[in-house]
């Protein structure tokens, strides 16, 4: 009785509890989206039928999402930032000549926004390279807050030009190759770079193949290297005769071979 009449004398100063006795629902919502919530529809039928009718919805925290509009069947609300509170719903109204109220709340679930890319930039749109070199090729997704900012990289000709995950090109052979950069999110954002790639033409030849230190051995005409490397040959006049990636060249015919590998030119008599 005395929890009736405290009701009561709350309603008539048009005060509402800032509490719920029941859970009625729940809701999720992505901030800077709006959603609905409505009480049951036996509620709703029951408050067609009532007289006296005096509602309200309340937000347990704005900062989270806020009341955009409402009426006694429903309220729709717009998130705001991510995070989780309560909606709050009391109605008192008479029915068949008594006073009742409804007294009900929502858990609210508001998510973090998805920010999606807008454009991919890359540190440079035109590389030249020399078979065997490396080069670091940087993306930079936009805007800085997406919220997937991850690329992927793919290359249109592997035996020209190879890059990983990371965006390092890798030179492979003579010619023109598209290294691609995709944002990851499925915005479609992407960007391209042109890699163009030469066989180097020796200019410092040092020394004749018999030094100790020269990594190679020859063995009649074949070149036996101390591990696999990425090798080319040419004649003495810059005429490429192989290129591939091993440990032994064989059947080199009889002359003065140029060989580079790496950071190394070297002269050879078969």
């Amino acid at each position: 009785m005395k929890s009736f009449l405290l009701t009561m004398a709350m309603c008539l100063l048009g005060i509402m509890p800032m509490f719920a006795s029941a859970k009625d629902g729940e809701a999720c919502l992505t901030a800077g989206y709006s959603t609905t919530v409505a009480i049951g529809s036996a509620y709703q039928r029951t408050l067609s039928k009532a007289t006296g009718v005096n509602y309200k919805w309340t937000s347990s925290n704005t900062s989270l999402f806020t009341i955009s509009t409402n009426n006694k069947n429903q309220c729709t609300i717009k998130g705001v930032a991510a995070g989780t509170g309560k909606l709050y719903y009391y109605c008192s109204y008479y029915y068949d000549g008594y006073y009742r109220t409804m007294d009900f709340y929502y858990d609210i679930t508001v998510k973090a926004a998805t920010v999606s890319v807008t454009s991919v930039t890359l540190s440079q749109t035109t590389i030249n390279l020399k078979t065997g070199e490396t080069f670091q090729l940087t993306a930079t997704v936009y805007p800085t807050n997406a919220t997937n900012k991850n690329v992927n990289w793919s290359t249109s000709k592997a035996s020209v030009a190879t890059v990983n995950s990371g965006g390092l090109i890798t030179a492979q052979g003579a010619g023109t190759a598209t290294i691609s950069c995709y944002a990851a999110d499925g915005s479609g954002c992407n960007n391209t770079c042109t890699v163009t790639v030469s066989d180097p033409t020796p200019t410092a030849i040092e020394g004749v193949c018999e030094d100790s230190d020269s990594g190679f051995s020859i063995e009649g005409n074949t070149i036996v290297f101390t591990k696999t490397q990425n090798v080319q040959v040419y004649n003495m006049n810059g005429i490429l005769e192989y290129r591939g990636v091993t440990q032994r060249i064989d059947n080199l015919p009889k002359g003065i071979h140029i060989i580079r590998w790496g950071n190394q030119t070297k002269k050879v008599v078969i």
